[in-house]
């Protein structure tokens, strides 16, 4: 089902009942470098993919439209959670993207700057470099890779 390249790049989870949010989420991943979108648009399609995955894929986020308490109710919070994957939830209300201590939430509509904006600090705080390679790659001057 996975290609070698597939196995040898990072994957995204991204879970969106949208098409047009998955298609931009996916397309931001993507023109930076960071790794193949893996898309699902619900969470038994999100569980399915994470289970067909080869052993070793690397899967360093997943960016899911989900409330919070819907996703600390998700059998995907322990499925990520085993995985070690980083989550940011995309929900509807601006309450949630606010005052939720200890998750990652982005109020909607995300707009692709923020979804840059929050990816380039979350690979930094893992020490990662991917980002900025990704952004020299894609031309972005100096001070828009932060």
């Amino acid at each position: 089902m996975f290609t070698e390249k597939t196995l040898m790049q990072k994957s995204f989870l991204v879970l969106s009942g949208f098409a047009l949010l998955a298609r931009d989420v996916s397309a931001t991943i993507e023109q930076m470098g960071l790794g193949i979108p893996l898309l699902a648009r619900s969470e038994d399609e999100a569980l399915s993919l994470l289970d067909n995955l080869e052993p070793g894929a690397a899967i360093p986020m997943a960016i899911m439209e989900m409330g919070p308490d819907d996703f600390m109710r998700s059998p995907l919070r322990a499925a990520l959670g085993a995985r070690g994957v980083e989550t940011v939830l995309l929900s509807s209300s601006i309450e949630e993207a606010t005052e939720t201590p200890g998750l990652t939430v982005l109020s909607m509509p995300v707009f692709s700057e923020d979804l840059e904006r929050l990816l380039r600090k979350l690979a930094g705080a893992s020490g990662a470099t991917d980002v900025d390679h990704a952004f020299k790659a894609v031309g972005a001057p100096p001070d828009a890779r932060g």
